[in-house]
C-alpha cells in the first residue's frame, strides 16, 4: 500500500527526512511543508529511493526564501494540490 509521507520539521531539529527516505518504497510520495522545506535545499532527485516522488509546498519554500535553492526536479505544490495528494493516498504518515 502506497504511503504519503508528510514532513514539517526542519532538518536541524529532527532527523525525519533521512528516516523517511529510508522507509519509503516505490509508489510512495513525500511532501515537505512548513520548516520541512528546508530539507530539500541539499537534496537531489537522484538521492530519492526509486519510484518515490517528492513535493515541496511552494508557499512555504518562498516564505523561507529557499525556493530558488531547491532541485527543479521536485514539484512545487499549492494547498489544493496538497489536499489532492492526501485524498489520493489511502495512508499518510506524519514524521516528527
Amino acid at each position: 500500500m502506497a504511503t504519503l509521507h508528510l514532513i514539517n520539521t526542519a532538518p536541524a531539529t529532527a532527523d525525519a527526512l533521512p528516516r523517511c527516505l529510508a522507509a519509503s518504497t516505490a509508489g510512495d510520495a513525500i511532501v515537505l511543508y512548513e520548516a520541512g522545506v528546508l530539507g530539500a535545499v541539499d537534496l537531489r532527485a537522484e538521492s530519492l529511493p526509486p519510484g518515490v516522488a517528492l513535493f515541496i509546498h511552494g508557499r512555504d519554500a518562498h516564505a523561507l526564501h529557499v525556493a530558488d535553492l531547491i532541485d527543479p526536479a521536485f514539484g512545487l505544490i499549492d494547498d489544493r494540490q496538497l489536499v489532492s495528494l492526501v485524498v489520493a493516498f489511502e495512508r499518510s504518515v506524519s514524521w516528527i
